[in-house]
């Protein structure tokens, strides 16, 4: 995976049309702090609808920015650092609200 610093970033959703292999097409491109031109950093193709969500590290943990503020601290909460008998170990099935 590369890092990439850059002066701005957008994520493009693109639904295709009947003639292409996949119904959406995700770039992310980027614009450079050397140069003034867009880049394309990636491309992924896909027949299912693009999950799209902000979030916000805060150190040790990280939540859905798209929860209204009062169920934050709840959230918080439920994705905190499971007790076990090796001292604390990050559950990451809650840490990223998988079910499985």
């Amino acid at each position: 995976m590369a890092i990439i610093s850059a002066r701005f970033c957008e994520i493009e959703i693109q639904e295709q049309t009947e003639d292409c292999n996949k119904k959406y097409c995700v770039f992310l491109k980027y614009e450079p702090y050397e140069a003034p031109s867009t880049e394309i950093a990636t491309m992924v193709m896909t027949d299912v609808k693009p999950i799209v969500r902000q979030t916000l590290d805060c150190g040790n943990a990280i939540i859905n920015k798209d929860m209204p503020i009062t169920d934050m601290s709840a959230e918080v909460e439920r994705r905190a650092l499971a007790d076990t008998d090796k001292g604390k170990k990050i559950n990451w099935n809650k840490f990223f609200g998988n079910s499985n």
